[in-house]
């Protein structure tokens, strides 16, 4: 682990061991990729997006962590992205989609924009 000396981890055997721990902390930048064993892999229709599982990136299944979540492999290909009711074409993180509208200003894109209605009315 001397090489990976930002890396903070449970297990730092498992660093370079010769399987990919396809998770935070262990898939990261700090971490040298697990050792190197998670390959990035590019994914189309996203130049900056390289993963491990290009082929989980929109399969209609949200990875909600680092590297599949992130705004440049388009938060999974949208799998974390959820339509808010009222704003056809405000989308946000799937986990706050309830924000929209609670009474609350979240004071920032995507939620408020006009697509969101100005976070569905709470920074008007």
């Amino acid at each position: 682990q001397l090489l990976y000396r930002t890396c903070v981890v449970d297990d730092p055997d498992r660093i370079g061991d010769g399987i990919c721990l396809d998770r935070p902390p262990y898939n990261t930048p700090d971490c040298g990729f697990d050792g190197g064993d998670c390959d990035q892999n590019p994914v189309e229709g996203y130049p900056d997006c390289f993963v491990h599982h290009a082929f989980w990136i929109s399969d209609g299944n949200c990875k909600d962590h680092y590297p599949y979540n992130t705004k440049v492999c388009g938060f999974d290909g949208g799998d974390c992205m959820g339509s808010v009711q009222g704003y056809p074409n405000c989308f946000v993180p799937i986990h706050t989609t309830n924000w929209v509208g609670d009474g609350h200003c979240d004071n920032s894109p995507p939620y408020n924009t006009s697509d969101c209605g100005f976070d569905g009315g709470d920074c008007l």
